[in-house]
């Protein structure tokens, strides 16, 4: 349990097991326990896993190609474009889903 100290500086205090790391009787756990940390990082760092998999096999589309010669190469504006763009779409959607209190604490 090397992790408890860093996800406790995070503000998790709270397990599933119904016990809390400041000693008091756990009442609503929600998602965000010890348990529910952790399962999202391993959610999350399979994620990465495929996409660095993805990555791996899609190395050859026409983005990491010149367009005047055919040879490999990295067109970084359209690169960063695309993941910029992604990563936008991800963080409205957390946002989105926390305002609505679909899955979060709402306004």
């Amino acid at each position: 349990m090397f992790v408890i100290p860093f996800m406790t500086h995070l503000g998790i205090t709270n397990s599933w097991g119904g016990w809390s790391i400041t000693g008091g009787t756990v009442t609503n756990l929600g998602i965000w326990s010890y348990e529910g940390v952790a399962g999202a990082y391993i959610v999350f760092s399979g994620l990465c896993f495929l996409a660095s998999i993805w990555h791996w096999v899609y190395w050859d589309l026409e983005i990491f190609c010149d367009e005047h010669t055919g040879k490999p190469s990295l067109d970084l504006p359209k690169i960063f474009g695309i993941h910029l763009f992604l990563s936008g779409v991800a963080c409205f959607g957390f946002g989105a889903f926390h305002v609505t209190c679909l899955y979060g604490p709402g306004i």
